[in-house]
């Protein structure tokens, strides 16, 4: 039974779901980063990093930078642990329109969560009235922003952080979003690349086992 620690935003949790249901894999913890900061994240993200130390759990990460802590990338890939690295997806190509505004654990919400209209927000800013600003969501503010040229962009990002990172990627198979009927937002699609990730490390794993 391979135990596995996934560590990450909320993009990795259709991940752990998917792992938990391979018979021959153990989703022990999932660490969801945005309760860093709270005593039960500390104390759960030591605990990890000293498990992986000392026994055979495996670690799933989106890269973390050293603001994390212990569970920043050099930390976990020196515990010894087979350790992954699940890219942080940012596709924006769906609706463009969307946006976060504030850092991370200061998010301004909305009746949308997280998310804002960046036309919106724009003209609120800029003191501009209700009828104003619903103008504006028409063709010629759209190209004039570069609304429709954000798929293409956003699709040819795998690309180029391969290219930055000399790094060998699969992006997430954009195919079938043309047949969901949902808001994907900016982090989206969380729900189909992980479940795609999940199936290639169960089949790696089924390879090496034939090997043995």
């Amino acid at each position: 039974m391979k135990k596995i620690a996934i560590v990450g935003n909320c993009q990795v949790i259709p991940l752990a779901d998917t792992l938990s249901i391979f018979p021959n894999i153990e989703v022990d913890r999932f660490i969801d980063i945005n309760r860093m900061g709270t005593p039960e994240f500390e104390n759960l993200a030591q605990d990890t990093v000293d498990q992986a130390c000392r026994s055979d759990m495996n670690i799933i990460a989106q890269p973390m930078g050293d603001d994390f802590g212990c569970l920043s990338a050099k930390p976990l890939q020196s515990c010894g642990a087979e350790f992954y690295t699940m890219v942080n997806m940012h596709f924006s190509g769906l609706h463009s329109d969307i946006t976060y505004m504030g850092a991370f654990q200061q998010r301004f919400m909305s009746p949308l969560g997280n998310y804002h209209s960046k036309i919106v927000a724009t003209a609120y800013f800029k003191g501009l009235s209700a009828p104003y600003c619903q103008s504006l969501f028409c063709d010629a503010t759209y190209r004039t922003l570069g609304y429709y040229d954000e798929y293409d962009n956003s699709e040819a990002e795998p690309a180029r952080y391969q290219r930055r990172r000399a790094r060998r990627i699969e992006g997430p198979p954009l195919g079938r979003l043309s047949s969901v009927y949902r808001l994907l937002t900016l982090v989206e699609p969380r729900g189909i690349e992980p479940l795609t990730s999940a199936v290639r490390l169960q089949g790696r794993d089924s390879k090496r086992a034939e090997m043995r």
